[in-house]
């Protein structure tokens, strides 16, 4: 049986193909950039934990945590 045969033309298949090497960059570039703000996070929960901060300090870590989630919020809005 061919792939006409089930349904399925070979432009339709090179279509799937194709949106799905996409979906798996699109995939791997999240996996990239959720582990890069993980890593942010744990630095700056690490650096909240000192009770020591200044206010200026703790003013940097609040903008450094509102960065992070702008950038969660850009990579969901960019898929």
């Amino acid at each position: 049986m061919t792939q006409e045969q089930q349904g399925l033309s070979d432009a339709e298949f090179a279509d799937t193909y194709k949106k799905l090497n996409e979906g798996e960059k699109t995939a791997s570039k999240l996996e990239q950039m959720l582990d890069n703000i993980e890593s942010k996070m744990d630095q700056l929960l690490k650096e909240a934990q000192d009770l020591g901060k200044s206010p200026e300090e703790l003013n940097e870590i609040h903008k450094e945590l509102a960065q992070v989630e702008k950038d969660l919020e850009n990579a969901t809005k960019e898929e």
